[in-house]
């Protein structure tokens, strides 16, 4: 038997015949109904999360458990504005999440968990007299060095947009590179209780640094996942968060001598 014959006897059949007649003329009344009752509609079910759904998901995650364990033992023990702090803090850090979902943040919570992961390889100095940690006075003293790096962040949206009269797709690769200029002079600011220049970095972390910086830069220059900045603007945004690592930490010192936590 030919293959010809077998395709034609196989069309020919009584059990193609009914398919062959549905593609042709369509199902009935009677067995649409028969079919929506035994397999139910032929749609996909929308598994879309309710926005309020994936705001409230932002206080529901390790870092948000412990500010939100600090503002009740700060309750407890009647400091009201301490846990008043800290809860503008969560509130300030969920609503962050919540509204720069997307590319950019993707990388830079890359760029920055490579940073942050290398810090435990960072040399440390023991205090000289136990630690004792008093969350409220940290937090005052993160939110200043915070509201810093956000005055940072500002300015170079602001020069890009009034100086440069960059376009939106630019001014959202100008601020990703320097979020990850800035945390990175956030960081090694931050690392120690005096000036910056007092403790030696590990290489890992110096490595870390090298990657981050090399990585966002690559990205930017040749336009990878976000629109492409000249070789000029680079540069001087990473100029512009050294200078800005050399101001926070001079603002550093008189911050955590006021608060006694130096």
């Amino acid at each position: 038997m030919s293959a010809a014959s077998v395709v034609f006897s196989a069309s020919s059949s009584p059990a193609v015949k009914p398919a062959q007649d549905i593609a042709s003329k369509g199902l009935t009344s009677d067995e649409a109904r028969t079919r929506l009752e035994k397999d139910g509609p032929n749609a996909m079910p929308d598994t879309s999360a309710h926005p309020l759904h994936n705001a409230l998901a932002k206080f529901w995650a390790p870092v948000p458990w412990l500010l939100e364990a600090s503002i009740v033992l700060e309750l407890l023990l009647h400091k009201y504005y301490e846990a008043a702090v800290i809860a503008a803090l969560l509130v300030f850090n969920a609503a962050l999440a919540y509204f720069q979902e997307g590319r950019a943040q993707v990388i830079v919570m890359i760029t920055g968990d490579f940073l942050s992961m290398s810090l435990t390889t960072d040399r440390v100095r023991p205090s000289k007299m136990p630690n004792s940690w008093q969350i409220g006075r940290i937090t005052i003293a993160g939110v200043i060095m915070g509201a810093c790096f956000l005055a940072f962040s500002t300015a170079i949206l602001a020069v890009g947009k009034f100086e440069m009269h960059l376009g939106i797709d630019a001014l959202r690769t100008l601020c990703a590179v320097g979020i990850v200029f800035g945390s990175q002079a956030t960081t090694y600011v931050i690392r120690g209780r005096q000036h910056l220049w007092g403790l030696r970095p590990s290489l890992i972390l110096v490595l870390s640094s090298v990657a981050d910086v090399l990585i966002i830069s690559a990205l930017a220059l040749c336009g990878i996942a976000m629109a492409p900045l000249p070789l000029a603007v680079v540069a001087c945004e990473f100029a512009a968060a050294i200078a800005f690592g050399l101001f926070l930490d001079v603002v550093k010192i008189p911050i955590f001598a006021r608060l006694r936590i130096s």
